[in-house]
């Protein structure tokens, strides 16, 4: 067949997965740039787990928990917009090894490991809430 006598309707394979190509060459696979950072923390207090990531399309971003897949929103915590995990108030349960995950249709990237870790396990939180006490004398 030459050149000339190519129907456009044959072409139309070649030309989609020409353009199909050319989209998958512009998505990148995420990448973590900020990993999460292990934490003691006192509770009933908030904290926040950060983790940020980039690719292309814009990855989406899910937590573990002792390597169990958390839902979106639970009880005290959620996954804010920007991927960070956000702890209103910690609980004694919350206490674990949390990782975020990042995907996008190119792949996706897990995040280093980070504990929260319960004060009070440490009996800091005695420490930590305790009342000052009594002045000392002036000598």
């Amino acid at each position: 067949m030459s050149r000339r006598n190519v129907r456009v309707g044959s072409l139309t394979p070649f030309l989609s997965s020409s353009v199909a190509g050319a989209a998958d060459e512009d998505a990148r696979s995420p990448r973590i740039t900020e990993h999460p950072v292990s934490q003691v923390v006192r509770r009933k207090d908030p904290v926040t787990l950060r983790c940020r990531a980039e690719g292309t399309p814009s990855p989406s971003v899910v937590w573990t928990k002792d390597g169990e897949l958390l839902a979106a929103g639970g009880g005290n915590r959620l996954t804010l917009p920007d991927g960070n995990l956000f702890f209103l108030s910690v609980e004694a349960s919350d206490a674990g090894v949390y990782r975020c995950i990042a995907s996008n249709e190119a792949g996706q990237a897990v995040s280093k490991n980070a504990t929260l870790e319960d004060a009070c396990e440490y009996r800091w939180c005695t420490l930590l809430h305790a009342p000052p006490g009594p002045a000392r004398p002036e000598a």
